[in-house]
C-alpha cells in the first residue's frame, strides 16, 4: 500500500463518497475506485461494505482508517517540517527565564511567538543567578537573567528593574522588633539566600557580612523556610505581596542598610547566528523592556 491509496481512502470517509473524494482529490472517480480496489486486493478484506446505497467502512476498514489518519497526520508533519528546515526555521529554541522574573510578562511574549511560529518547539529552563552562563556555553539560544557576570562575548539588553524586599515571619524575633534594625543586629540571626545551581558560579549573594547564612537552590524553598521562622530574607516582592497581606511575612525595616532592587537583562551570544524564532524573541521580549538609568547595569540583585 502507499500513501495514495491512504488519501483516498481518508478522502472518501471525509468527503462522504467516491463522487466527492474525486472532486477534492483532482482525480477521476475510476482512480479512486482502482486506489481503493488495490488497498483490499494487498490487505485481503474489504474496507467498504459493497451492500446499501452509500458504501460504508466495515469493522476492520475502520481500524485502517484509523490508522491511515494517524500515518497521514504525521507525513503532514514531517512535511511542515521539512520546509521549515528549509526555510532556516528553527524546529527547537531553548530559553531560560530566572525565576523571579514576572512570569505574566513572559508568557504573554511566549504566546505571541507560539502563534507566529507554531510549529518550533520551546524548552525553558529555570536557572536562579547565572542564566548567562548557559548562554556562554549554549546550552540555550536566550536568556532572561539576573547577571552574575558580564562577558564580551554577550549582549545584554537591560529589561526590567525587581525590588526586592527584607522579611521575616511575625513570630521571628527580627519580625517582633519595634525599631528599625542595625547590621550588627542581622548577624546573630540566620539569613536564607539563593545561591545558583551551576558549579563554576556557586557563590551566594546578598548576604550581610559575617553573617550567618543558609543557603537554599529556589525561592520556593527560601519562601517556605521564611514563612517557618527559619531565618529572614530578601524576597522578590511580587513572589512575597499576598504572604505580606495575609500576614503570614512583615516587611523588615532596617536602619543601615538600603532598599535592594534585582536588575533582568535580556541575554544572547554575540557572534552567533540566531535564526528567525530567536531573533523574533528576541525582540518581542525587548519591547516589553523598562528603561534604565544606565545601559551598564552591574546585574546585582537580592538573593
Amino acid at each position: 500500500m502507499n500513501l495514495d491509496q491512504l488519501r483516498t481512502l481518508d478522502a472518501i470517509v471525509s468527503q462522504g463518497g467516491f463522487r466527492k473524494a474525486a472532486s477534492s482529490l483532482n482525480k477521476a472517480q475510476s482512480a479512486v475506485s482502482y486506489n481503493i480496489r488495490i488497498l483490499e486486493e494487498e490487505l485481503g478484506f474489504p474496507v467498504f461494505s459493497r451492500g446499501g446505497y452509500r458504501k460504508q467502512l466495515t469493522e476492520r476498514g475502520r481500524a485502517i482508517h484509523r490508522k491511515a489518519q494517524s500515518l497521514l497526520l504525521g507525513m503532514e508533519e514531517l512535511e511542515g517540517l521539512g520546509k521549515e528546515l528549509n526555510s532556516e526555521v528553527e524546529p527547537l529554541l531553548r530559553l531560560d527565564i530566572t525565576s523571579i522574573c514576572p512570569l505574566g510578562l513572559a508568557v504573554d511574549a511566549l504566546r505571541q511567538i507560539g502563534e507566529e511560529f507554531p510549529r518550533t518547539r520551546l524548552k525553558v529552563s529555570m536557572e536562579i543567578l547565572g542564566g548567562e552562563s548557559l548562554v556562554l556555553a549554549e546550552h540555550v539560544d536566550l536568556a532572561l537573567a539576573d547577571v552574575v557576570q558580564h562577558h564580551r562575548d554577550l549582549e545584554m539588553l537591560p529589561w526590567r528593574r525587581l525590588p526586592f524586599v527584607p522579611v521575616a515571619a511575625p513570630n521571628h524575633p527580627l519580625g517582633q522588633a519595634a525599631e528599625p534594625l542595625t547590621r550588627a543586629e542581622l548577624i546573630n540571626y540566620v539569613q536564607i539566600i539563593i545561591s545558583n545551581r551551576t558549579e563554576a558560579l556557586a557563590e551566594t549573594r546578598a548576604g550581610v557580612e559575617g553573617d550567618l547564612n543558609w543557603t537554599v537552590a529556589d525561592f520556593a524553598t527560601k519562601r517556605h523556610m521564611l514563612v517557618a521562622g527559619l531565618g529572614w530574607g530578601y524576597m522578590p516582592h511580587e513572589l512575597v505581596s499576598d504572604d505580606l497581606q495575609g500576614g503570614r511575612l512583615v516587611k523588615l525595616q532596617f536602619r543601615d542598610l538600603a532598599e535592594e532592587c534585582a536588575s533582568l537583562f535580556l541575554v544572547r551570544k554575540r557572534q552567533r547566528v540566531h535564526g528567525p524564532v530567536a531573533q523574533r524573541l528576541w525582540e518581542v521580549f525587548a519591547n516589553l523592556s523598562q528603561p534604565h538609568e544606565s545601559r551598564h547595569e552591574d546585574g546585582q540583585g537580592k538573593g
